[in-house]
């Protein structure tokens, strides 16, 4: 039966600390060239993955441009990270890094290997949270609002939370902090002391949140209500359209017939066949294997692109 490899010899024989790290506290070995990690008692996993064409491909392209320095280190975590800023901000598929070509014109015009798709994937996060503390520093100090704007699809009910200064300088979009499924009161200011904390920490000051803006729902009313238990300055603005839209509802009840006719009319769009081919490729670009996790964080990369700096 052959012996099985040392860890540290192993590691000495196939590039060293340049290529490889060792965190003795969570006991797991990384790869500086690829950022690749896997517990450091999985050996076999290093070793496999020292073997792909991915890791490969990466000495290689490091030897043949003689990458020394703090800017050119073996760790090539920036430049990743970089990309997948590029990528997400500019609202690229993040699959494009396996596209033949692009890996070719980025080691052609770079020098470096594009990272993976896993790679990628994984970094978003690291993207999301540094948008999420620029949009911190930005309302640090100042009184601020909070809005909430929710779909009514059936099945697919999602609200999204926004935050602002309440600032004379203030003038833009607010900033998207999180996107999440509310069906009640309770669940509101939940997620709004939630989002709010995580935020902005959990010493954020209470006198700071001053404005609550919804629609006029009886569970978005009463969270506003419960909601100054922990805010006691805040003031709660609700829309009247939701009011207007609900009035247009009680109409169509009360007038059959008309409601009868629009409803075919609506069919005969509906039942188009091209609108069946438009939905049917809408439907197919909305197919994706991220996590819901993971589209959280691209979306509000995107809705806060002005704070992504490459």
């Amino acid at each position: 039966m052959p012996k099985k490899p040392c860890l540290f010899s192993w590691v000495s024989n196939n590039g060293g600390t340049d290529v490889w790290n060792y965190d003795l506290g969570n006991k797991s070995i990384s790869c500086r060239v690829c950022k690749f990690s896997c517990p450091s008692r999985s050996l076999w996993q290093v070793i496999r993955h020292s073997k792909t064409s991915h890791h490969i491909n990466n000495l290689k392209v490091i030897k043949k441009h003689k990458i020394q320095g703090d800017e050119g280190e073996l760790n090539a975590t920036s430049f990743n990270l970089d990309i997948a800023k590029l990528l997400v901000s500019c609202n690229i598929p993040l699959n494009v890094v396996d596209h033949s070509n692009f890996c070719k014109f980025v080691e052609k015009y770079t020098g470096k290997t594009s990272p993976g798709r896993w790679v990628v994937t994984n970094l978003v996060g690291d993207v999301c949270q540094g948008v999420l503390d620029r949009i911190k520093e930005e309302v640090k100090e100042k009184d601020i609002f909070v809005a909430l704007d929710e779909t009514r699809d059936q099945g697919s009910s999602i609200t999204a939370i926004f935050i602002g200064s309440l600032d004379e300088n203030f003038c833009g979009r607010p900033y998207l902090i999180d996107f999440i499924e509310i069906a009640n009161a309770n669940n509101v200011k939940n997620i709004v002391c939630s989002s709010v904390y995580n935020l902005l920490g959990e010493d954020f000051a209470q006198y700071r949140l001053k404005v609550f803006i919804t629609d006029n729902t009886s569970y978005c009313i009463e969270a506003g209500e419960d909601l100054r238990t922990n805010f006691p300055e805040l003031i709660h603005i609700t829309c009247d359209l939701h009011g207007l839209h609900r009035d247009a509802d009680m109409v169509r009840q009360k007038f059959p017939l008309t409601n009868e006719l629009i409803s075919n009319v609506k069919k005969m769009f509906l039942n188009s066949a091209r609108r069946k081919r438009v939905m049917n490729i809408i439907n197919k670009k909305r197919k994706t294997n991220l996590s819901a996790k993971k589209l959280r964080e691209i979306l509000i990369t995107k809705c806060n692109e002005c704070f992504v700096n490459i």
